[in-house]
This record gives structure tokens, sequence and C-alpha cells, in this order.
């Protein structure tokens, strides 16, 4: 579901949703699972080259077929990011990386809990690798855990991370926000724009704002079970 949401994230989503102006050049996505993401921004954005980096092997065919199913050419590279080295500097780095804490996982099963848990890729390193492969001036757009602001706000300063954009995602009009959806550049010295709020559903309803986003998401795709 946060690929969803995350698909808000390109030019084509409501006003409301974090979209830059343009994504252009070189774009990673990182912790890529079956590549929705990354592949949505190549289906808006067709002159991106796409890298889609994944740590788990039993994801990789699936990123190749729905690359292939799609007709969106992608390099799919098998890394861990704390561990990925390249040559290649990247203009953005996407990631809906993972944040449940481990106590709370929501899946026992392995696959699904490497996905999920923090554990996997704690917040300091996914933000001290993204800026080590950002090009300066380069782009870092991921979701999170709302509750985890200051903490995310601690590293991104850090680590030379403006926050250029922030928004949030409720989970209902009656609910405070459970997500936050978070755009940061490499040596920036840009003030923060906030957008507009988006909600999942008004009590217990799925919103029309939602049902857009749902619907530009919208990509033949398969995943595990």
């Amino acid at each position: 579901m946060r690929d969803d949401w995350f698909a808000a994230c390109n030019e084509r989503s409501p006003k409301g949703a974090l979209n830059p102006r343009a994504i252009y050049g070189d774009v990673l996505d990182v912790g890529a699972g079956c590549g929705i993401l990354g592949l949505l921004l190549k289906r808006d954005f067709k002159s991106i080259n796409l890298s889609l980096l994944e740590i788990q092997e039993r994801n990789l065919e699936i990123l190749r077929l729905n690359s292939l199913q799609n007709d969106l050419p992608a390099e799919i590279l098998h890394a861990d990011f704390t561990e990925f080295k390249s040559e290649k500097r990247f203009d953005f780095i996407v990631s809906n990386p993972p944040f449940y804490r481990e106590r709370i996982s929501l899946s026992k099963e392995p696959h699904m809990a490497l996905s999920k848990s923090a554990a996997s890729l704690n917040l300091r390193d996914f933000v001290r690798s993204a800026n080590a492969h950002l090009k300066p001036g380069g782009t870092l757009i991921f979701c999170y855990e709302a509750g985890k602001l200051a903490k995310i706000c601690e590293l991104l300063g850090e680590f030379r991370l403006n926050l250029t954009r922030l928004g949030f995602v409720y989970p209902d009009i009656s609910k405070p926000a459970k997500l936050a959806l978070l755009q940061a550049r490499k040596n920036s010295r840009s003030p923060c724009e906030i957008t507009l709020p988006i909600y999942a559903s008004a009590h217990g309803r799925r919103t029309a704002q939602a049902q857009a986003i749902y619907k530009s998401a919208d990509l033949t795709s398969v995943d595990y079970e």
C-alpha cells in the first residue's frame, strides 16, 4: 500500500501530492521489491535512466518480469544498499524503505520481515548511503513513519541533505498522520514546502483523493503471495 501512496510523487498525481516538478537523469529505486515505484516513474518520465536496487535475490526475477511486461526498461542491481558500491552518482534516489520496528513486524515470514523491518536497513545507514550516491544537488525522495520526523530531520542535516518538501498521509480524516512523504536535496538551502495532506478515507470510506492516487498507480505487476 505504501507504494501506492508513494505514487503520489509523480506529476500526474492530484494536487497536494509530494511531486517534484520533474524527474530526470539517473534514478535509483532503493529496496525496489517488485519494482512498482521505480517503474511508475519510468512510465511517467520516459527519458530517465532507471536502476532498481534490491537486496533479496528472490525478488530479482519479479523485477525483470514486471519491467518486461510493462515495456519499461531498467537496470536491475542485486546489493545491500549499506554496502552498495558504484562509480555512478544519481540525480534522484527514491525509496519506500522498511521502517517497522522488529518487535511489531507485521509478518514472521523471513522474506516479508526483511522487506518491512527497520532492522534490515536502519534510518541512519539509509540516509548516509543515499548522500554518498547522490550527485551534487541531487534529490532524495522517500516515505517514512511520521512519528520519526524529528530523527529524520536530524539525520538529513548531519549528512547535508536539506528537507525541501514534506507531506503527510492520514489513514482517516479523524486520525493522526501515519506516513510522511519527504523530499531532500543535497547541498541545498531552499526552504521547506509543506504540501496539502493526503487522506486515505473519511469515516471509513475511501476518499476521492485516495481513489485518484490508486488509479494513477495502476500498473501490470506480479509479486510473491
